[in-house]
């Protein structure tokens, strides 16, 4: 037997009394309720079309086409079965406002059902007590005990809890106003570590930003600061410091680093150096690099003669007595003459004068015309031909050997 609801199921019925209805004629536009099926129940309304109507549930047979009244539900008899007299009344297939499963206006399943009314099924059990407590069980540190689980120690959200090796696969956020790692070594895989807040500040807090160490200079404990001083704008390495709402002062310490690049700030010299000149030039300057540094010297005349004296022509190059470079002998010897004339040498390029087309001159005459001392023994014979004049020149006024001038050919003797 099974619960079946039909569309459009509506007949008449002329039952009186208490008993099973027989159905009579279907309505027209309608189906007959030989659509329940033999055997099976339906939920029905029964109503004289009057004040007089009977809600429930009934069991439908095919044979002599009767519903039995198997539950009143709702009726005009304070719930009870009617005690309906002579007359036609309409019978038809609902379903009651009782049994009737809906959602409400926020979409929760309404119409009075609860658990206790759903049937227990073989897989989805109801929740029981017993069931829990026979499914659960503690694990390693932990217990349970009829709903309650314990790990050792208190877990509120106000207690503090410790635990050994602790793994966070996945974000790890801290909200509080103090955190202590007690650990010997901290590694961090982020190349960036950011300090002063999780977001852009607003405003200047006048707080340092850096790091702050603890060491013992061997007498006593020390605080020291090594990070960006926020007054000075500058990094900033204090090794004796003392911290003030995370403003840090003292003096600042030695950084032992290779610095590259130029100094912005810097004047001077921590220390100031002198520079000296020492041996015959003497003179001495202090320099810290604030101003350009200069260095009197003092040099006698007789410093320069000990020098001169000092060194040697040939060797060092320093010698009085050339002329442009050479030593004296190098004019004496006729090879050496350059730059002579190409038609060769005359007489006119000697003298400054002209010679008497007789054939002589006077020893006078011959110093007159840039000749002086021109004799034997310190004239060296030169050979010219100048036309075809023989000059005679001596040098007491007396006729002295006398020489033929040919065309220079750069041959002495």
């Amino acid at each position: 037997m099974a619960l079946v609801i039909g569309d459009r199921i509506k007949a008449t019925t002329s039952t009186t009394g208490t008993g099973a209805y027989t159905i009579g004629a279907t309505a027209s536009g309608f189906q007959g309720f030989g659509a329940i099926g033999d055997g099976n129940t339906t939920y029905y309304a029964v109503t004289d079309n009057t004040s007089n109507y009977e809600v429930g549930l009934g069991t439908y047979t095919a044979s002599g086409g009767t519903l039995a009244r198997t539950t009143v539900l709702e009726s005009s008899n304070s719930d009870a079965a009617v005690d309906w007299g002579a007359g036609d009344k309409d019978i038809f297939v609902t379903v009651p406002a009782a049994k009737f499963l809906f959602k409400d206006a926020s979409g929760n399943v309404g119409g009075g059902l609860t658990t206790d009314k759903l049937a227990e099924g073989s897989t989805n059990l109801y929740f029981t007590n017993a069931r829990v407590d026979a499914r659960l069980s503690g694990g390693t540190g932990v217990t349970y005990n009829q709903g309650e689980v314990s790990i050792g120690q208190a877990v509120g959200t106000t207690d503090d809890v410790t635990f050994d090796d602790v793994i966070v696969s996945g974000d790890l956020t801290v909200n509080g106003t103090t955190t202590t790692v007690n650990s010997t070594t901290v590694t961090i895989d982020d190349p960036i570590f950011t300090i002063g807040g999780d977001t852009p500040p607003s405003s200047d807090d006048s707080k340092d930003r850096g790091i702050e160490f603890r060491w013992h200079d061997g007498s006593s404990a020390k605080v020291g600061f090594f990070g960006f001083d926020d007054s000075a704008g500058k990094f900033t390495f204090i090794p004796d410091a003392s911290n003030s709402s995370e403003v840090f002062s003292g003096a600042v310490g030695t950084v032992l680093a290779n610095l590259d690049g130029n100094s912005s700030t810097a004047t001077t010299l921590q220390t100031s150096r002198s520079i000296a000149l020492t041996g015959s030039v003497t003179g001495t300057a202090t320099f810290n690099g604030g101003a350009d540094a200069s260095i009197a010297t003092t040099l006698t005349a007789a410093d320069v003669l000990t020098a001169v004296n000092s060194v040697d022509g040939t060797g060092s190059g320093l010698d009085s007595d050339l002329l442009d470079g050479q030593e004296g002998s190098y004019y004496l010897d006729g090879n050496n003459f350059t730059n002579l004339p190409s038609g060769g040498v005359t007489f006119s390029d000697l003298l400054y004068g002209s010679w008497v087309n007789s054939g002589q001159t006077s020893a006078g005459n011959a110093a007159y015309w840039g000749l002086a001392a021109l004799d034997d023994n310190s004239w060296p014979t030169m050979y010219a031909q100048i036309s075809t004049y023989t000059i005679y020149v001596g040098s007491d006024n007396s006729a002295a050997s006398a020489y033929r001038f040919r065309k220079v050919y750069r041959t002495y003797s």
